[in-house]
C-alpha cells in the first residue's frame, strides 16, 4: 500500500515500524508490524512502535544460550585433545620401559 493510500484510510499516516490495517467493516487503525510494540502504554497510540521487551528478551536469552554451547563445545575439544595428549604419552612411556 502507498504512502499516500496510508494516509488516506489513516488519517496523520502510521509512523516507522507499522502499517495501516483495515481492523473491522472499514474501519482503518495503524498496526505495529510483527516483533513491534506501541511505545506508549496506550495500545491506540500505534504510529509509534519500538521492539517490543519480549523480542528482546528472547534475543538475549538465545545469544547467551548460543555463547555457552560455544563455550562448552570449545571446552569439550580442548578436553579431548588434552587426553589424546596423555594417552600418546602414556603409549609412549610404555614402549620406553619394555626391554
Amino acid at each position: 500500500m502507498s504512502s499516500d493510500a496510508q494516509t488516506e484510510l489513516c488519517p496523520g499516516g502510521c509512523g516507522l515500524h507499522s502499517s495501516c490495517k483495515k481492523v473491522y467493516s472499514g474501519v482503518y487503525t495503524c498496526v505495529c508490524d510483527l516483533m513491534y510494540a506501541p511505545k506508549g502504554s496506550n495500545p491506540r497510540s500505534e504510529r509509534v512502535c519500538q521492539l517490543s521487551v519480549a523480542t528482546i528478551t528472547i534475543t538475549v536469552v538465545f545469544g547467551l544460550l548460543i555463547v555457552a554451547l560455544i563455550c562448552a563445545m570449545i571446552f569439550i575439544i580442548i578436553r579431548g585433545c588434552e587426553r589424546k595428549r596423555l594417552d600418546y604419552a602414556k603409549m609412549a612411556r610404555d614402549v620406553n620401559k619394555e626391554p
